[in-house]
């Protein structure tokens, strides 16, 4: 796991990571696993998912895959699913999947523009949504939302998204759930 000796800060706790199959993701995924949280992968590509799992579990802790688009809020209500019935909770959320568009907004389909969004800003909001309840149940948690600064067709991600945390750095009445960007 990239030098990380496994620790017990995280011990018993439960971490949902978003493009965690490489880059950023893995590394956060890696780390939560070597602080001792069980970790669900979250990954597009089950094959870069599959060797976080991998790396994760060779270090002594304890992960799963879960490929998927993040498209839909019944997609991302599934992946809540999956890691309540693999894990029995939910206390970290790190949203970090994006789609990047490397293309000029002129040559911008709506397709093309509608799976973006939908990945880059709703998943974020369906996410932290859907991880209220059960963050909850086990006394509080923490959603993250990896706010990146190349994508410039996607401005609205970064105001949305930063509309939420900056209004709702508490996000239930109990003041249990924090969000925040990363």
């Amino acid at each position: 796991m990239r030098g990380h000796a496994l620790t017990d800060r995280l011990k018993n706790k439960v971490a949902l990571v978003t493009g965690s199959g490489r880059g950023i993701g893995r590394a956060i995924a890696e780390t939560f696993g070597g602080e001792g949280a069980a970790v669900v992968v979250a990954t597009r590509t089950a094959e870069h998912g599959q060797k976080a799992v991998d790396a994760i579990v060779a270090a002594g802790g304890r992960a799963a895959l879960y490929q998927t688009e993040l498209q839909s809020a019944a997609e991302v209500a599934d992946i809540v699913d999956f890691t309540l019935q693999t894990f029995g909770g939910i206390d970290i959320m790190v949203h970090n999947a994006a789609l990047p568009v490397p293309l000029a907004v002129e040559d911008m389909t709506d397709d093309v523009l509608d799976r973006t969004y939908a990945l880059n800003c709703k998943a974020g909001v369906w996410l932290t949504k859907q991880c209220i309840a059960p963050m909850r149940q086990r006394g509080g948690g923490t959603c993250a939302v990896h706010l990146f600064r190349d994508f410039a067709n996607c401005a609205s991600r970064r105001v949305g998204l930063r509309n939420l945390q900056s209004r709702h750095q508490w996000v239930d009445s109990s003041r249990s759930v924090r969000v925040g960007k990363i």
